[in-house]
């Protein structure tokens, strides 16, 4: 029962031998001959069934697998890529296959200086014949972007310990390096602080990291005040030269980084009156905004982010100009940086 494709040939043809002889004709050593020949072909055939089963179970972890996964000759030529490669660089399977890996996803240093095929790390591991695990290196799309991954390359040997290529396995790890990124913005603010004592420094850098982080092109970091007459109003503590005519250059010189804006019916006004952030992707045609001065740089993305300390609120961010424009995710990504700043501005306030 356990074995149909064979166990009813072989029944059909035990029963045809006991139709010709009668069983006394029969030895049991000529019996236990039939049974084990009977025993040998299905355990041959479930060994072949097994076999195939494992070869497409295999298979199907590499298809299904979230992580990028290539083999290598020993020229360091694609032999197979699963659909997390296609997925994560943008090539379809026959552009990789065949194609040198280093020349096609351009195997480079965090960077983006490129490596020769000859000190590529992935390609010296298994010349020599070792695994070899990497965090430091980008890949670049077949659009022209890059990203950081964490990879292991893995020699693979045949019975007789010949080296035959490899198998590199690797993952996406931009949001882990985002993150480091944003917690070491925050540590260097803190510390810089601590040890310095030099708000319009600190604030400087913060601002730097925070352009940085989000690719954009220019921004502000500012301290929520009030006039005497309780209204609410900005004045930076860090800002982006951006300075357009004789008159905003002069400006810019003598009171940077603490100029103050008073009115409030402008995109970053928004987030002084409503305290909540302001995401703008077409700040032009925006009716939170108020148009931009003649000659001002262009302004193709906004994003007004308010920090708190406890519930009342003590300043925000303004940047511009990310490729792309701005969302919630940026938004979310943010939040620890903003808490931090809330807490150093009440810090300075206090001092």
């Amino acid at each position: 029962a356990g074995y149909p494709l064979i166990s009813n040939k072989a029944v059909v043809g035990v029963m045809a031998l006991f139709a010709r002889h009668p069983l006394t004709e029969f030895t049991l050593k000529t019996l236990g001959t039939v049974a084990d020949r009977i025993t040998a072909a299905l355990e041959r055939q479930m060994a072949t069934e097994e076999k195939k089963n494992l070869m497409v179970f295999n298979q199907r972890l590499l298809t299904s697998a979230g992580e990028g996964i290539y083999g290598l000759d020993l020229d360091g030529k694609m032999t197979f890529v699963n659909p997390a490669v296609m997925h994560m660089t943008g090539y379809e399977e026959d552009e990789l296959l065949g194609q040198s890996q280093h020349a096609i996803l351009h195997h480079s240093k965090s960077d983006g200086s490129p490596y020769s095929q000859e000190e590529c790390p992935i390609h010296a591991a298994f010349r020599d014949g070792a695994v070899h695990h990497g965090d430091t290196e980008v890949f670049w799309r077949k659009d022209g972007s890059s990203f950081p991954i964490q990879y292991t390359s893995t020699p693979i040997q045949n019975e007789q310990g010949k080296l035959e290529g490899a198998v590199v396995t690797f993952q996406d790890i931009t949001d882990r390096k985002q993150q480091d990124a944003l917690l070491e913005t925050i540590y260097q603010a803190q510390s810089q602080f601590i040890g310095t004592s030099k708000p319009a420094e600190m604030f400087e850098n913060l601002l730097t990291n925070l352009l940085s982080l989000t690719q954009s092109a220019y921004g502000f970091l500012g301290e929520i005040l009030s006039t005497p007459e309780g209204q609410p109003y900005l004045k930076t503590q860090a800002i982006t030269n951006i300075a357009w005519n004789p008159e905003t250059r002069e400006l810019y010189e003598r009171f940077a980084p603490n100029l103050e804006f008073f009115n409030l019916k402008t995109l970053f006004g928004a987030v002084i009156t409503t305290g909540q952030p302001v995401l703008a992707n077409d700040p032009i045609n925006d009716p939170r905004g108020a148009g931009q001065p003649v000659g001002h740089p262009p302004l193709r993305a906004f994003l007004g982010l308010p920090f708190y300390y406890g519930d009342r609120l003590v300043g925000m961010a303004g940047i511009a100009n990310r490729p792309g424009g701005y969302d919630e995710e940026i938004i979310a990504y943010l939040q620890p940086l903003l808490v931090s700043c809330g807490t150093l501005i009440e810090v300075c306030r206090n001092q």
